[in-house]
Order: structure tokens, then sequence, then C-alpha cells
């Protein structure tokens, strides 16, 4: 557990590592203090028992009429204010510690989310289709708050904890001797006698609280994200018993973690004021009641003190047992595959002549099946060319090549005579370079709850959108006049994931939001499908128009989708199956009616 911890650690800025010292500081001034405090007890209430004598003993005497105290009465009230102020440090540098503490695990918890979030979103592509959402989310939003809850927040306490019980047990053995020891040794072995016992268990525990929080997060996405489909089925109860019964699950885990941390206070305690009696018992039997008071009175203080350590020890054991498994996947997320490298300054990229497929082969590193195998071909600059193929054909995987999201197994792709796969590492330069120049339209648009203006113009602030371009962009997207039926037009929320809108109205958003970047290649991966006929033209029509006319590259299934195109292609089986010219693919479209 501790070696995942100093791995943790390992992931710290310099900056953290130097609060971390600083705090460290606080922590044996925080001990020091609790001596001193408890060191004042005994001569505090030796004097109170036998104020008269007191000035009897050398040294309180001499230390007396050092200060100017010359009476019992004055000596009484000199170690009682002595005793206070040294209480009143002492809970002003725990107070200043807690405060150290607590916001530097909040600033290492920012730290490690963001972190962990950017090292999963600068993934590879690769890295991101083989990656659950569900699980995604939970980790970053779950198990991270664990780890700093869970472990951070536990390990400072740890510390911090047996920092003080070492100071406050030399001091309680220097006062009491033998009374201290016994009172320490017996309190030390109950707590680590329930450690033993439960650690097996708060570490299953850990382990099914992750299983079933991430459990929700899916029946969550699941259910809200087919809400349409759970209404027309009346498929309610389906999820509402699976997330019934592990949201039962974790609660009884999380009830159960928390009576095994809590049972050792509720145990000791009683033991402990047990023990203290039979104390007072034998020390008044043996030196007689007032020195069973002073004793008593120490190990009474030093109790009140120490018993709260060690279950905030047991607590911190307990905690980072039963956080382990979170602290597995936030490690797992920060030492993920090495997130690729974005450059701060991206020269811009327009194709000037060519991209070149030279005998490209494709396939996942888990699987020896190739999802494209020997293509071959020269996309011109300014063609428009055509996609077609059956389900499962290759040309998903093709659009990933070429947008350099995919590296290829075998083969070369070229642009503009520089070979883009011969670089190994994505984000390199020339890929996004390569990539900043190409826009792609999915059949599937992800709209976020904002405004039609802000979903066009996407990943800018609302103060950097250019609103004369968003305008022109809806426009030549087909959305002139929807926007002119809204009252607030551009302005206008589109609900999540653009629920309020059609899906032909999400397409030419999605359209629009390509035509906004002003790229030299635009992918169209089946962009219309949702459209009408009339209205899928009018749109391909504007776009062919476009005054910078861009390389386009045009994936459907409808084959009159590409009537316009000068080029097509068909992929069957991964592999180049049949070209066409403009001509050859109007008479293919004839025959196929």
């Amino acid at each position: 557990m501790f070696s995942k911890i100093r791995r943790l650690c390992n992931f710290l800025s310099m900056r953290r590592r130097l609060q971390f010292f600083f705090i460290a500081l606080f922590m044996l001034a925080g001990s020091a203090a609790e001596i001193l405090s408890l060191a004042a007890v005994f001569p505090f209430l030796a004097i109170l028992a036998k104020p008269n004598t007191a000035l009897n003993i050398p040294y309180i005497r001499s230390l007396a009429y050092g200060i100017g105290v010359h009476s019992s009465s004055g000596l009484l009230i000199a170690i009682t204010a002595t005793f206070c102020v040294l209480a009143l440090i002492s809970g002003c540098i725990r107070a200043a510690n807690t405060w150290f503490t607590l916001f530097f695990s909040a600033s290492v918890g920012h730290d490690i989310g963001k972190m962990a979030f950017s090292n999963v979103l600068k993934q590879p592509y690769a890295s991101h289709i083989s990656l659950s959402t569900p699980d995604l989310i939970a980790s970053i939003n779950i198990d991270i708050p664990r780890v700093i809850s869970g472990v951070v927040n536990p390990t400072l306490s740890l510390i911090n904890s047996c920092v003080v019980i070492v100071g406050l047990a030399s001091a309680l053995l220097l006062s009491t001797s033998a009374s201290g020891a016994l009172f320490i040794f017996v309190s030390s072995l109950l707590y680590f006698l329930f450690g033993f016992l439960v650690k097996r268990r708060l570490a299953n525990l850990g382990s099914s609280q992750t299983v079933h929080t991430r459990r929700l997060i899916a029946y969550l996405q699941e259910s809200l994200g087919s809400i349409r489909d759970v209404i027309l089925d009346n498929s309610y109860d389906f999820y509402i018993r699976d997330y019934d019964r592990s949201d039962y699950l974790l609660r009884r885990t999380t009830a159960q973690m928390y009576f095994l941390t809590s049972i050792p206070k509720i145990v000791v305690e009683p033991l402990a004021i047990a023990l203290l009696s039979i104390f007072a018992l034998f020390i008044a039997i043996a030196n007689g009641s007032q020195s069973a008071i002073i004793v008593i009175g120490v190990c009474a203080l030093a109790g009140q003190k120490l018993l709260p350590l060690f279950q905030k020890v047991f607590e911190s054991f307990a905690l980072l047992r039963a956080n382990e498994p979170s602290l597995d996947k936030v490690l797992e997320l920060l030492s993920n595959n090495k997130p690729i490298v974005l450059l701060s300054c991206v020269p811009t990229f327009t194709l000037a002549s060519s991209i070149l497929f030279k005998n490209v082969y494709f396939a996942h590193k888990e699987s020896t099946k190739y999802l494209v195998s020997g293509l071959s071909f020269e996309i011109m600059k300014g063609d428009c060319l055509g996609v077609i193929g059956e389900t499962g054909s290759g040309k998903t995987t093709f659009t990933d090549l070429l947008m350099g999201l995919l590296q290829p197994t075998h083969g070369t792709i070229v642009v503009d005579e520089q070979p883009l796969s011969s670089f190994p590492i994505p984000g390199s330069l020339l890929i996004q370079s390569w990539q900043s120049s190409i826009s792609h339209v999915p059949q599937s648009i992800y709209l976020c709850d904002t405004t039609i203006a802000q979903n066009i113009a996407l990943a800018k602030s609302p103060q950097d959108i250019d609103h004369d371009r968003v305008l022109y962009a809806a426009e030549a997207s087909g959305l002139g006049s929807f926007l002119q039926s809204l009252p607030n037009g551009l302005l206008t929320r589109v609900g999540e994931r653009g629920v309020r809108l059609s899906g032909g109205q999400r397409q030419r958003i999605g359209i629009a939001r390509a035509l906004y970047k002003k790229s030299s290649v635009l992918i169209l991966d089946e962009a219309t499908s949702a459209l009408d006929p009339a209205t899928e033209s009018t749109v391909i029509n504007n776009i062919l128009n476009l005054p910078d006319q861009p390389t386009i590259i045009m994936i459907a299934h409808r084959l009159t989708t590409l009537k316009s195109c000068n080029k097509v292609i068909k992929l069957h089986n991964g592999s180049l199956n049949r070209r066409f010219t403009s001509g050859d693919f109007q008479r293919y479209i004839m025959s196929s009616c």
C-alpha cells in the first residue's frame, strides 16, 4: 500500500513537495506543543494538591523566585497561567496544522484531477476507442475524490498522529513511568488487534464499493441516454430494479465500512476508563490518594489526547485499505500510455497538391484481422471523392487513417509529398498541422447544451466567436430559414445533446461547424443521411460552390448523395474494390435503381 502512495507522490510537483515539508514542520511544532502542555500538567496538579509545600521543593522554589513569585498562591496562579497559555498555543498550532493540511490535500486533489483528465483526453485515438466511458467518469469523478479523502488525507493524518503520539507517549512515560507505559501498551495493542482483524474485510468492502459505484454510473448513463426506448418499451422497472440492487449494496457496504472504522473507539474508551480506575486503586493503596490524583490526572489528560490519536491512526489505516482499489484506478490513469505532446504553436497547413495512399494496411494491436488492406489511390487537391461500400467494408477506418487518428500497420500515407505515417508518435508537428486543416462531420453530431452559435463555433469562448463567420456557415449549411423561425436565432439553446432539434437540424449544425473552421479538407461521413433529398442537394451544392473550395471526401450509403463527386471508390472487406469516374458512377447509379 505504501509503495503505491510513494508512486502517487512521484506525480506531485516540486511546489507540492515543498508545501509538504512546510506541513511536516508544523506537525513537529504541534507535537512539541502537546508535549509541553502535557509536561505542565504534572507540576500543575502537584502544586494544586499541595500548594503550601510546593515552595519547599528546591527546583520549584528557584524557578518561582526567578520569575518574582514568593507565595504559594502566586505560584498556583503562575503555573495555571502557564498551563493555559501552553494549551492555547497547542490549540492554535493544531488549528493552523489542520488548515494547511486540508488546503494541501485540496491542492493535491486539484493537481491529480487535472493531470488525470489531461492524460485521458490526450491519449491517442487508438486508446480512446478501447476505453469505457462509465469507467472513466467513475475514475475522474469518484475515484480521485476518494483518493484525496481516503488516501491523501488519511496519510497526512497518520503522519501527524504518529508524530504527536510519539511526543505525548514520551512525556507520559517521563511523568508516570510504569503507569503510563502500561496505559500506552494496552491501548496500542487493542487498536493493533482491531486493525489486524478487519484489514482484509475492509479491502473487500472497498473493492465492492468501487464495483457498485461503477454499476450505478453505467445504469444512469444507459437509462437516461436511451430514454426514448425506455419510454416506448416501458422498461422503467428493469433499470430501477438494477439501480435499486446496486444502490442498496453500495449503501450497505458503506455502512459496514463506517462501523468497522468506528467500533474500536466504542470498545477501547470504556476499557481505558476501567484501566484508569484500576490504576487509581493500586496507586491509592500504595502511595495515598494525593499521589493517585496526580498520576491519574496526568494519565486522564494523556488518554484524552492519545485515544483520539490512536483512533485516527486506526481510521487512517482502515481508509487506506478500503480506498486502495480507487488508488489503483487513479495510478492507472496517471501512468497510462504516454499522452500526445501538444505543441503550443502549430503552423497552418493547407493542402497544396495531393493525398496519396500507398499500399496501406491497418489492424488493431490486439487483432490479426486487417480492417484495411492494400489501399492505394490518390486524392488530388480540389477533388470531391465519394466513398461507398457495405457496412464493415472499412470506410470509417479509412477516414480515421486519413485524419491521422490511426497509424497504418503497413504502408504509407503521403500528404503533399510528406509521409504522414513516417512519424510514429501521434501528435507530432506534421500530424497536428495536418489535423488542423481537416473538418470532419460524422453521422451522429455531438451538441452541447449551449446556443446554436456556440455549437457551431465549438470549443470557442463566447467572446472569441466570429458571429459573421457563424452566420455565413449557418447559411451555407441550409440553416437560414430555420434560424429565421426562431425568436432568438443563433442564440437559441439546443438542449442536452441537441434534444430540442430534429436529426436533420443537428446534422446541418455539424456541417456549419465544419464550414466555420474553413479547412482545406472536408470529410462528410454520412453527414446528410437525415436530410431530405432536396435539402441535401442544396447543402451539397453550397459546399461545392464555397469561395475557397476545399478537397472533399464524402462517405454515403445513398448513392445519389455522391452524384456530384468527380471520383468515387468502392471498398469491400477493407480493400479497394472499384474506381469510378463521374460518368461511370452516374451509369452505376442508373443500373442500381
